[in-house]
């Protein structure tokens, strides 16, 4: 039977797709995990940094990750930045963003004097890019290293080579394991899922912004 010059036209690009979809059915792990492998950023190889920024939330990684650092003697200071009031905060519910980080530190027996409050008000990653900023003019170091998570990892070092790539600063992002997920199992984990694709849209955000 002879098929219509329609679907003629068409059969090629519905091999292709078929093809593709079939090897995306076989080989849909090494292929999502090339993908996070890809997507991930972690400069972490350092010996040590003048300082380790912990961006505000995710109080169950962030300073734990920076911790290590520095009773590892990898970092000579950490800097938690100063949040905004929510208002939760203001009706006594519960601390500031950065008071459960510099608590968790604590426990973590960090001395309070190796840790510095950077800014205040701080809403998003550009603010603490800008506070960053500030304060690297200022105190001049060599180096920064920023922990965050595996997915996060691409777009904070985008802002902070944006913000700080014209002063003379090394900067490392440190891509901490994620809760309840790894680089090759995130597409099984609804919070793997929603990390990645809101990852990659706010990327696309910070690019166009």
């Amino acid at each position: 039977m002879t098929l219509p010059p329609r679907l003629r036209r068409s059969a090629p690009a519905l091999v292709v797709f078929g093809v593709v979809l079939v090897l995306l059915v076989l080989f849909h792990r090494p292929l999502l995990s090339a993908a996070a492998s890809l997507w991930i950023v972690d400069s972490s190889d350092f010996e040590r940094v003048d300082l380790v920024l912990i961006p505000g939330g995710s109080f169950d990684t962030r300073p734990f990750g920076a911790a290590d650092l520095f009773l590892a003697g990898r970092a000579e200071r950490l800097g938690v930045f100063k949040t905004e009031k929510m208002p939760t905060v203001e009706m006594g519910l519960r601390p500031d963003d950065h008071e459960i980080c510099l608590a968790v530190l604590d426990r973590l027996k960090v001395p309070r004097e190796a840790i510095l409050t950077l800014g205040d008000g701080v809403t998003s990653t550009w603010d603490e890019v800008a506070v960053t900023r500030e304060w690297c003019l200022e105190h001049q170091p060599r180096s920064v290293a920023i922990v965050t998570e595996l997915f996060p990892s691409r777009r904070v070092r985008y802002a902070y080579e944006k913000g700080l790539g014209d002063l003379p600063i090394e900067i490392h992002v440190v891509a901490l394991p994620a809760l309840g997920y790894t680089a090759t199992d995130w597409w099984r984990h609804e919070k793997g899922l929603i990390d990645f694709q809101n990852e990659v849209v706010k990327w696309v955000y910070y690019r166009v912004r």
